[in-house]
């Protein structure tokens, strides 16, 4: 165990150094495709493609399925959803459709009496 007993001044900073050489260039994102079902059977592996506001690359070559449900994708970039935009205006009504088919009715309704309920028949309809 020791003990600090004299302490000097700090020295004053040094010179910055020189800077140091530049990096390489990283891999950009050109050439995204935006994701066709039609298309998506000639995508390569490594290609880059946009679906519903994510990118994706094709680690499996030719990609089957949908980007984000499928193995095939793997998703490298996936932005934050928006805000939900203000309701559009109501559209025109649509035209009538046709009449339905007659429905069955009820014929010979009796208005329920109590003075009469203990004459009322099986299957007669009271209101």
């Amino acid at each position: 165990d020791y003990e600090a007993i004299l302490s000097g001044v700090a020295g004053p900073t040094g010179a910055t150094g020189p800077t140091g050489p530049t990096g390489a260039t990283g891999v950009g994102l050109d050439n995204v495709t935006t994701w066709d079902p039609g298309q998506s059977g000639s995508y390569t592996k490594g290609e880059v493609v946009s679906y519903d506001g994510k990118l994706y690359v094709v680690v499996n070559a030719p990609p089957t399925g949908t980007p984000g449900s499928s193995p095939d994708y793997e998703a490298i970039l996936s932005g934050v959803a928006g805000p939900t935009g203000a309701t559009g205006p109501t559209g025109p009504t649509g035209p009538t459709g046709p009449t339905g088919a007659t429905g069955v009715g009820l014929d010979n309704v009796t208005t329920w009496d109590p003075g009469q309920s203990g004459s009322y028949t099986k299957g007669e309809v009271v209101s």
